[in-house]
């Protein structure tokens, strides 16, 4: 009975040793990935499709003129921003997705971060039960 729960104990070890490495793996990958999206925050994180060009003012300019030209006339006559209220759309459009890329980079490194250490002090103290396991069963 006892070599039938050291085998058992032995296998439950090696398994979450595996799941240790393979956590360690894809959160070394995390982290790797918002340390390069780090370096550019502005072209890091996803862009909805249709939205305006954060690349220069110009191309922000020419991209909300050109949604006001395919949106309803009626809301074309009524408004149509100045220089000065495009500016300030295209700066508050460049914060938001600088800010909220910043928030997502700092989340994921902290996710990476916390699971780098989790899976090295399982994988530490599970490998070191395994081999305490093992001694004893061959004494």
């Amino acid at each position: 009975m006892e070599r039938s729960n050291r085998i058992t104990a032995l296998i439950y070890c090696y398994a979450v040793c595996l799941v240790a490495i393979i956590t360690f793996l894809f959160s070394s990958l995390t982290l790797v990935n918002s340390l390069i999206d780090r370096q550019d925050l502005m072209r890091s994180g996803w862009t909805p499709a249709g939205s305006p060009s954060l690349a220069s003012f110009e191309n922000y300019k020419m991209d909300i003129a050109a949604k006001l030209q395919r949106d309803d006339s009626l809301f074309r006559a009524r408004f149509f921003p100045t220089e000065k209220e495009m500016r300030a759309m295209f700066d508050s459009a460049k914060e938001d997705k600088y800010l909220s890329n910043k928030h997502t980079n700092n989340k994921n490194l902290l996710i990476g971060v916390v699971l780098v250490i989790i899976s090295s002090l399982l994988f530490a103290t599970h490998w070191a039960w395994a081999k305490k396991l093992t001694r004893q069963s061959e004494g």
